[in-house]
């Protein structure tokens, strides 16, 4: 006996190895045969499960036609069920006295609502207008029939089988002829069939426990989108929102996929939700940052930056760029500081924070000395020239006039000795680079000097 129960709004879940779904479009919400407890539940788009109907027995395949939700129901014969989906009245309810366990439905364009029988391999056609009822007049057909898929682009309906290795067929509803699409599904054991506006087909597997989609031509392997250690059966596309259902069987759970979890959009046999870089191919996934994101799409490739933020649009990240508020794609730096020449105002060689001279955009004081860092900028002399820039080449030109000679001798010895001497550039009295002016310096020149051996120094 039938029994048509109160509605009730659960808190919590209360699917029991749900077989079957559908999406009711116009009132937003997923109707699923919850075949374990005999229920069929309404999920809304957050989640909230609301009792729809209680048959008392088990609730197979089912399918929306207009305004009605059409259920298989019970075994030894199934029942047709038809319910109203605003009132959830029992609009017809059909023993169908050949049948065994009817399960996955769909519907043509032509009035006819169709469902398999997976215990003896009939496809029953329903007349939604005289409610006749009768089997599909074709041959050929596999073992096993879980769940049938209507083509409209072809004009036909897909079937698939729960045996080891089903073929995937087709039936032309023009002809009434079987012909077969995929020889062996080789992850068989195959519960649902699906097809979304753009022609792929998906089924799920219970051998290999994944839902997988075939490319409208059937001219690439089935492409996994998901596995389903959940389990999974009969499967719905909305086309409203381009969404995948899929009822976990032993998971008790609906599983909803958006576009990118179904979806390899480069080619490289990877969903894109599961994908480091979705909009080209790679197979390998490499990601030398181990950041989340591809080489082949990473904005900085030595430099971690998940975000791949790029404010000046340049295709460098910020993470990596020189400049990150204005476009430099040659990333020019010409005084090797790391901030990019385009937005740099102290162009500074040395990088002891005073600018090379000559360079109008510089920000920061010119530099006494602007290839040898001299933060402090001493300048003894006063010549304009910084201290660290007045020896050049080697040491031993202590007056700081023409070359190494006598006159630097005594220049040094009346440095050391009191006479009056002022440094002009300490760095080149300081003959043995030692770090100081001292005697040592001056036997230093002096074995030069005199050809005692000793070798000057260069400056740096």
């Amino acid at each position: 006996m039938l029994l048509l129960v109160a509605r009730a709004t659960y808190s919590q879940n209360v699917l029991s190895q749900p077989e079957s779904v559908t999406f009711d479009a116009v009132r937003h919400r997923y109707m699923v045969s919850s075949l374990g407890n005999g229920k069929i539940i309404a999920i809304d788009t957050l989640g909230n499960q609301t009792e729809f109907y209680d048959a008392g027995v088990y609730t197979f395949g089912n399918h929306i036609v207009g305004d009605t939700l059409y259920t298989s129901i019970g075994q030894y014969p199934s029942h047709l069920l038809a319910l109203n989906l605003e009132t959830g009245a029992v609009i017809l309810d059909t023993t169908v006295t050949v049948s065994l366990e009817m399960d996955g439905m769909t519907s043509d364009t032509s009035g006819h609502l169709y469902v398999v029988d997976n215990y003896i391999n009939r496809i029953y056609r329903y007349n939604l207008s005289t409610r006749a009822i009768d089997i599909l007049p074709v041959s050929g057909l596999a073992n096993s029939l879980q769940d049938v898929e209507f083509d409209a682009r072809h004009n036909r309906l897909l079937v698939v089988g729960s045996t080891l290795l089903p073929p995937l067929q087709a039936v032309n509803l023009a002809t009434m002829t079987v012909t077969t699409l995929v020889p062996e599904i080789s992850n068989g054991n195959c519960d649902g069939l699906a097809i979304d506006p753009d022609g792929n087909v998906y089924y799920s597997s219970w051998r290999t426990l994944g839902v997988y989609k075939y490319d409208s031509n059937f001219t690439e392997p089935a492409l996994r989108v998901r596995a389903t250690p959940e389990g999974q059966a009969n499967l719905d596309f909305n086309e409203h929102d381009r969404v995948l259902a899929i009822p976990a069987f032993t998971g008790n759970q609906l599983l909803l996929l958006g576009y990118d979890e179904y979806t390899d959009s480069d080619g490289d046999r990877l969903v894109n939700a599961s994908d480091n870089c979705p909009s080209v191919a790679n197979k390998f996934q490499e990601d030398g940052d181990a950041d989340g994101v591809g080489d082949v799409c990473d904005n900085c490739l030595a430099v971690a930056n998940s975000d791949q933020a790029d404010t000046d649009l340049d295709g460098i990240g910020d993470a990596c760029d020189n400049c990150p508020s204005v476009t430099n794609l040659d990333q020019a730096d010409g005084d090797l500081d790391g901030i990019g020449d385009v937005c740099d105002n102290c162009f500074d060689t040395d990088a002891d924070g005073f600018g090379d001279p000559n360079h109008v955009e510089n920000a920061c004081p010119a530099d006494n000395c602007p290839y040898i860092g001299n933060p402090t900028q001493l300048d003894t002399d006063h010549d304009g020239i910084g201290d660290a820039c007045c020896c050049v080449g080697t040491r031993g030109n202590v007056n700081y006039v023409g070359i190494v000679d006598l006159s630097d001798l005594s220049a040094l010895v009346s440095y050391l000795t009191g006479g009056g001497f002022m440094l002009p550039c300490p760095s080149e009295g300081n003959v043995n680079g030692s770090g100081i002016v001292d005697l040592s310096d001056l036997s230093a020149l002096v074995s030069y000097l005199t050809g005692g051996g000793y070798i000057l120094p260069t400056c740096a």
